[in-house]
């Protein structure tokens, strides 16, 4: 089979389900990095929050998002929000990252995009080493 990796911001850890060989394994961890480093030899991470932001007006609805949309019941739609572009993520307050979000793409920010806004930061510095 292969490895498969569901990672997820809870609380103040990220949480990982693992599947090896129709096994799986559950555990958390302080850090993305420390995901990355215990899961180097995964198949697939499969990671609840948004990768690869935007910078730009260029931007549109990610496939992704849009299926999940259709798939969640309709009280849960509110729960897929688009992406922010990546200079929001970089602010430091909920009011400089929502102004900063409507003068790159054209469009706010919410709450729950802000809540995971450290996390998503994160990811980005990380990947960006």
């Amino acid at each position: 089979m292969g490895t498969f990796v569901g990672v997820d911001w809870a609380g103040k850890r990220w949480v990982t389900v693992a599947e090896r060989d129709t096994t799986l394994s559950f555990a958390t961890e302080p850090s993305f990095q420390a995901v990355s480093d215990r899961h180097s030899d995964a198949d697939l991470l499969l990671v609840d929050i948004p990768i690869g932001l935007p910078e730009g007006l260029n931007r549109s609805p990610r496939d992704c998002d849009e299926a999940a949309r259709e798939f969640v019941h309709p009280s849960r739609k509110a729960s897929v929000f688009d992406e922010p572009a990546r200079q929001a993520v970089q602010e430091t307050t909920y009011e400089s990252a929502r102004e900063r979000n409507l003068d790159v793409v054209g469009e706010d920010i919410g709450p729950q995009a802000w809540g995971i806004m450290e996390r998503i930061h994160e990811n980005e510095r990380q990947q960006s080493e």
